[in-house]
């Protein structure tokens, strides 16, 4: 009797024992999957109030702010999970620049500047720099790339200009705790100066793009209309500043060359005043080198006669165009408060980082944003915008055969051309991406018959985004609502390498719906568990107690049988 209650008592506290551990494990998983987090998000955020003016963070020292803390293995989205990135605090998501260091003052354009660069707050998804030559009024973009090892570093454009660079511009892409993304933009101009340039130096073995000539169809245009000219060049041009001073007031103005049916054309954008302009500079730029002409040969760079004056009239629009670098506040609200304009057309050919504000300022009206960058475009219905982020628009176009850093996608196509954008993540909202067919693109891809895939990189799997499309206008297009490499082929890929689309697959961190359903589950199972533990524990009392009566009798039996004799 004592032997079986003492079996009860030590089944009873064995059961406890697991009801208390499986209790712990649920509350230590909630522990570190919200509190500390949201902790932790709390003091980044009062550490920023108290270092607003300045880019290192206050826990931002030699020991903590290496390459050794900021790596390929922990900054990127593939370590986003609901580990620490849940909904549950995603009040708390902020992202901070801790440290930056160029390991390489002096370098060629294409090289490779490998750098020390650490962050804080939510897990880094992409980071993009921004480079500025003003005496030359140049800019770069370069995005931050990793090697095998971990160490971190950007390339230099191979069209960059020799010059003095400043760091003006620092783009954080961070994997918000509800499983999207988000953006944060540190610049020189509200406060943060990184105090950090590059030289670019020279590369002898390039030639100049040679300026042939260049004549415009006409000499007098209104603002927005489209002056349509031909230009003369050695080389496949992908992008052409033109500078332009007012004869009367000497106030310059930029635009830049775009392209229709094969013909080129620029127009003036909606804050230049009429009056009579010249050519002051242009900027002329191949896939791998950028030259400059100016009238007067001023600041080292080449000399030429352009001898043309374009009359400019102020009309009233229907469609406002801006230059990305001219967008203040005061843009902002006129494209805000515009009730007739249709259409918003940025041209960030200088300047590839596109404010939040102008998203926030076209978000849910009927109007369309049209984002030009070196011939190619973004083109966003502003009612199917649902967010506002900083959005580095810049893209690299290459083909396949003449890349040596794209292996992973090499194994597995061997011909097309490769879309790399910037690391934004998830886009504002959809997005109709306009690839200009240049003479590389038709020669591999042709005019119809291409398949648009879309490259994960962890699960190194392709996802179909469209096929058979057609190039349209010397364009080819395609939707997209996130930024990462897309492939161009006109071969299908295996299908044993393509997977569903991310929209018909559930993404475990989303909301806290999805955190309840997994609570549930695991109180479930405990229950599931218990009701198996009580179960078995009472059968197997009760098959005891049947042997052991059983015994009993067959004892009786014994004893009894000599008393019959």
């Amino acid at each position: 009797m004592k032997g079986e209650k003492r079996k009860i008592f030590t089944w009873r506290i064995n059961l406890f024992i697991f009801i208390i551990f499986a209790l712990g494990t649920i509350f230590g998983i909630l522990i570190s999957d919200i509190s500390v987090p949201s902790l932790e998000g709390y003091l980044f955020n009062q550490a920023d109030v108290l270092e607003s003016n300045s880019y290192v963070n206050v826990n931002a020292t030699y020991s903590n702010a290496t390459a050794s803390n900021a790596t390929a293995s922990n900054a990127t989205s593939s370590n986003a999970t609901s580990s620490n990135a849940t909904s549950a605090n995603s009040g708390a998501d902020a992202i901070y620049v801790q440290y930056i260091e160029l390991l390489s003052d002096n370098i060629k354009p294409g090289e490779r500047v490998y750098i020390n660069f650490a962050t804080a707050g939510n897990c880094l998804n992409g980071a993009t720099f921004t480079f500025t030559n003003e005496t030359m009024g140049l800019n770069f973009v370069a995005q931050l790339e990793y090697e095998d090892d971990g160490r971190m570093y950007f390339d230099v454009p191979e069209e960059a200009v020799a010059g003095t660079y400043d760091l003006k511009e620092i783009l954080l892409m961070g994997t918000s705790y509800s499983g999207g993304t988000f953006s944060t933009s540190y610049k020189e101009t509200t406060g943060h100066d990184f105090d950090t340039n590059l030289v670019v130096e020279k590369d002898e073995n390039k030639k100049d793009i040679v300026l042939n000539s260049i004549s415009f169809e006409k000499n007098e245009v209104e603002i927005g209309e489209e002056l349509y000219f031909t230009i003369d060049t050695d080389v496949e041009i992908i992008s052409a500043k033109f500078v332009f001073k007012n004869v009367e007031t000497a106030e310059t103005v930029t635009t830049y060359m775009k392209e229709k049916d094969n013909k080129k054309y620029l127009t003036f954008a909606t804050n230049v005043r009429g009056g009579n302009y010249e050519i002051e500079t242009l900027t002329l730029t191949s896939d791998n080198n950028t030259t400059i002409y100016s009238k007067n040969g001023n600041n080292d760079v080449k000399q030429y006669d352009f001898n043309t004056t374009i009359a400019v009239k102020e009309v009233d629009l229907i469609n406002l165009e801006y230059n990305n670098e001219d967008i203040d506040d005061e843009v902002i609200e006129e494209i805000k408060n515009s009730k007739t304009a249709k259409t918003i057309t940025i041209n960030a050919d200088s300047k590839a980082i596109v404010s939040s504000d102008v998203f926030d300022a076209v978000k849910g009206t009927k109007k369309e944003l049209v984002i030009n960058y070196r011939n190619n475009q973004y083109i966003f219905d502003c009612s199917k915008i649902t967010t506002a982020k900083d959005v580095d628009v810049s893209m690299k176009v290459y083909s396949i055969k003449n890349t040596t850093k794209d292996n992973d996608v090499q194994s597995f196509v061997q011909d097309g051309i490769i879309v790399a954008f910037a690391d934004n993540g998830t886009l504002p909202g959809k997005a109709t991406i306009r690839i200009k067919q240049t003479a590389e693109l038709k020669n591999v891809l042709g005019d119809s018959g291409v398949y648009v895939y879309y490259f994960d990189e962890i699960t190194r799997m392709f996802e179909k985004v469209d096929k058979n499309i057609k190039a349209k206008d010397s364009y080819y297009e395609f939707e997209i609502s996130h930024n990462s490499r897309y492939v161009l082929t006109t071969t299908p890929i295996d299908e044993n390498m393509i997977q569903e689309s991310e929209d018909d697959v559930v993404n475990f961190v989303m909301s806290d719906k999805v955190y309840l359903i997994l609570i549930i589950l695991a109180l479930v199972l405990v229950i599931v568990i218990l009701v198996i533990l009580v179960v078995y524990n009472s059968a197997k009392g009760k098959k005891a107690k049947q042997v052991k009566q059983e015994v009993n009798e067959k004892v009786e039996e014994t004893t009894e049988a000599p008393k019959q004799e």
